[in-house]
């Protein structure tokens, strides 16, 4: 939970090789939008009742929302890195729903007012090894754990204010790179990717299976010699399904396919 909070994350290495430490903070404001297909089938048999449900056709997740994009790296011994790493954030919209569906055993009728939302927060722990180091290039490659939750739903609508959110949860061993181009002058560009072919679905009670990419690009304009402003762009694909009994004896099957994109604009602080 300690890293969700820091607010900030990684600068890209300046062109000196000290052999001391180096740490960098980060923080990154994307303003997502969603896409994808999110159910809740639950039943007291091994007969599946819901179905597919569209985040922006039946759960009116059109507008976007914001996400917080945040790390805390350090750099030791000229090519090690470790990074803590949190993307978090909650999209919001209110909507008068099409159609009737049920989802997580509750109808909600077409007509309704409804809110809708869909909450996000993963957490990365990761190692990473500069292979390459030039004057107008960088490239770093390594290893993590991802643990990532997330919810979707609908928290009220006009005959059920109480709603029905369902969770999500998962934990990834991840890859992760990154890579910077030095401009000439105080310009950079940077691409970052992680992600993760599998989850693993034995860790803790009600785990998720599971994979995810995860991208962002960015421009940066260096202001001072350890503080750059950037603007990009961030994208995450997460596919996370999970079946088995609930607590109350029901049989669920839970499973959310959802892309999330949207521009950014972030601050990056070494020291």
């Amino acid at each position: 939970m300690w890293w969700i909070v820091v607010p900030l994350s990684l600068l890209t290495p300046q062109a000196d090789d000290s052999d001391g430490l180096e740490a960098t903070v980060r923080a990154r404001f994307v303003w997502a939008y969603a896409w994808g297909t999110a159910s809740a089938r639950n039943s007291f048999t091994r007969f599946e009742r819901g179905e597919d449900l569209d985040l922006r056709r039946d759960f009116g997740l059109v507008n976007g929302g914001p996400v917080l994009d945040a790390e805390l790296s350090v750099r030791f011994e000229e090519s090690h890195r470790v990074t803590l790493h949190s993307l978090f954030g909650i999209l919001s919209d209110r909507t008068v729903l099409d159609r009737t569906f049920e989802y997580n055993d509750n109808v909600f009728q077409a007509g309704e007012h409804a809110r809708a939302e869909l909450d996000l927060d993963f957490r990365d722990i990761e190692y990473a090894y500069r292979f390459l180091h030039r004057a107008t290039l960088t490239l770093w490659a390594g290893v993590g754990g991802r643990w990532a939750d997330l919810n979707v739903g609908l928290p009220s609508s006009t005959l059920d204010p109480e709603g029905s959110m369902e969770s999500n949860k998962a934990l990834y061993p991840t890859l992760n790179a990154s890579l910077q181009h030095r401009w000439a002058g105080s310009l950079t560009l940077d691409l970052d990717v992680r992600g993760s072919p599998a989850a693993v679905p034995v860790v803790f009670s009600h785990a998720s299976l599971g994979r995810f990419v995860e991208a962002r690009a960015t421009v940066g304009w260096r202001i001072f010699d350890s503080v750059l402003l950037d603007a990009g762009a961030n994208f995450l694909w997460v596919w996370q399904r999970w079946r088995g009994h609930e607590s109350d004896g029901h049989f669920a099957v839970n499973y959310v396919d959802i892309r999330l994109f949207g521009p950014s604009v972030g601050l990056r602080i070494s020291f």
